[in-house]
């Protein structure tokens, strides 16, 4: 699996196996509408953002098939595939502004037995260091608890 976005306002998530290969070669049509066949990495699918994205992260594999991505204008986005083995479709399940400032990395916690948490930072030298890291804790029900940090 490749994933293109740094500082670009888009995730594409892109696939290059031979069972990929071999899908294209039985229907070609499907193929060339979604691929790169100069070096055979076949896109699965386009996840638009409104600003560049700054860094991605793929959820622990207990959590499901999410990506959390965090954007030079301060937001975090998490898609989720709607079906692991239709990896066209993505929801955007967390969609939300952490600070005003650039954000510059994210981190899924890995602990398997609380609510999934969220560590955002932000690479900007105009705020604080108090002001750099912020921890959201992604409820089930689409809501986020944010810790720490002051916008």
């Amino acid at each position: 699996m490749r994933i293109n976005s740094l500082m670009f306002p888009a995730v594409d998530l892109s696939d290059h196996t031979s069972a990929a290969r071999s899908a294209g070669q039985h229907n070609p049509t499907a193929a060339m509408r979604a691929s790169d066949t100069a070096n055979g990495w076949i896109r699965r699918a386009h996840l638009p953002t409104t600003a560049s994205v700054t860094d991605i992260q793929f959820a622990p594999h207990y959590l499901g098939l999410k990506l959390a991505a965090c954007t030079a204008s301060g937001r975090v986005l998490v898609y989720e595939a709607q079906d692991i083995m239709e990896l066209e479709n993505w929801n955007t399940t967390y969609d939300f502004d952490v600070c005003a400032q650039r954000l510059g990395s994210l981190a899924w916690s890995c602990n398997r037995f609380n609510t999934p948490l969220l560590a955002v930072a932000s690479d900007s030298s105009i705020v604080g260091i108090n002001e750099r890291v912020f921890f959201y804790r992604l409820n089930p029900n689409g809501t986020h608890h944010r810790y720490g940090g002051r916008a």
